[in-house]
Formats: structure tokens, C-alpha cells, sequence
């Protein structure tokens, strides 16, 4: 009796336990994820270390890695020529119409979010001004009405958000800042409903 009550006791521990995470991108993508006495850094540079001493541990397991190696190729390659033949305003598209279906599942959990700092900051640049006003229009329709959904469910304590056309520049740069934290709980049961959203929308568009 007594191991159960341990056992519940540590579930609701982990549960109702708090997870910050501070993610960054500018050039590169950083991000840093805290659960209790635990930290994990994400960033570019560690993950060559890690890939480069996989490689050294892994010379016994030729096989098994040739076809680890053959999958996630596969699974880049898909993307890749996903994003190649839909282009960046295709891409666009594509997670407006995914934000459209799991909106409900993540407006709920926006409300138990503690945002402490939130900084979105878009130069929309191509080497057409077209294709940049165009470009510039689908960005601002996915980042403002995103930007929106937080503010209105979150607890926010600082934030700023813009998206502004570069005639000047060739190449759209972002700025993206933001700092949070959020019980457990409440991550699992959004990840479980935005799991079953995500599989039924790549059944209907086929990715």
C-alpha cells in the first residue's frame, strides 16, 4: 500500500510539476527546457557533437545504422521536395490550414500558459517586390491571428510582435524570442489531441 501511495505521489509530483522553456532563433535555432532539477540545451553546435560522436560508437552497428541513415534521409528528402514544390508560401499555407484544425486543443492549453517574454520580429525580403508583398500578406495572416490567440488565452508579462516588408534586402530575416513556462499536465493532454489532429491532417493532404 504504502509503494502505491510513493508511486502516486511521485506521478502527481511529475504531473503538477512546472516545464520552462526558452527558445530563441535568429540566425540559428537555440532553445533550453528545464523540468525540476533537470536541464536540457538544444542547439546546432551540440547537436554536431552529438552526431559526430554517434558516429565514432556506432562502427559495430553498420547495418542497423545504413538503415536508421536510409529513413531519415527519406524523411528529409520528403520535406524538401514537399517545400520545393510548394514554396515558402506554400509552406505557409500548409500550418495555416494545420493551426486551423488543432486550434481548439491549443487555445485550451495557451490558457494555462505563464508567457514571460514573447519577441517576434519578421523582415519579409525576396529579390522580387511582387513576391515580397505577397509573401509579406501570408506571413502577416499566420503570425498576427497566432500572435492574437496567445494574448487573448495566455498570461502574458511582455511581449512584442511585428511583421514588416524589405524592398531593399534579398532575404527575409526573424527575430523570435520566448519565455514560458506550463504544468506538465496539461502538455500531455494537448499533445494527445494534437497528435490525433496531426495524423488525420496528413491523411487529407497526403504528406
Amino acid at each position: 500500500m504504502i509503494v502505491l501511495w510513493v508511486i502516486l505521489g511521485i506521478l502527481l509530483i511529475l504531473l503538477f510539476s512546472p516545464l520552462c522553456v526558452t527558445m530563441i532563433y535568429q540566425e540559428s535555432f537555440c532553445a533550453k527546457i528545464r523540468f525540476l532539477f533537470l536541464t536540457y540545451t538544444f542547439s546546432p553546435e551540440n547537436s554536431k557533437e552529438k552526431e559526430k560522436a554517434s558516429q565514432k560508437g556506432k562502427k559495430a552497428e553498420k547495418s542497423k545504422e545504413k538503415k536508421e541513415d536510409t529513413d531519415s534521409q527519406k524523411d528529409q528528402s520528403k520535406w524538401k521536395n514537399l517545400f520545393k514544390e510548394r514554396g515558402l508560401g506554400g509552406m505557409i499555407d500548409l500550418v495555416k490550414k494545420f493551426v486551423e484544425q488543432v486550434t481548439e486543443p491549443i487555445k485550451k492549453l495557451f490558457t494555462h500558459f505563464h508567457i514571460k517574454k514573447l519577441v517576434c520580429e519578421v523582415s519579409v525580403s525576396t529579390e522580387d517586390a511582387a513576391k515580397t508583398a505577397i509573401l509579406y500578406g501570408q506571413a502577416c495572416a499566420v503570425i498576427y491571428p497566432a500572435v492574437a490567440m496567445l494574448t487573448e488565452a495566455a498570461q502574458f508579462y511582455q511581449f512584442t510582435a511585428s511583421v514588416a516588408p524589405d524592398f531593399d534586402k534579398k532575404k527575409s530575416s526573424v527575430n523570435f524570442e520566448l519565455k514560458f513556462h506550463v504544468l506538465t499536465i496539461w502538455l500531455l493532454i494537448a499533445a494527445v489531441q494534437t497528435l490525433f489532429h496531426f495524423i488525420k491532417f496528413r491523411k487529407m493532404e497526403k504528406i
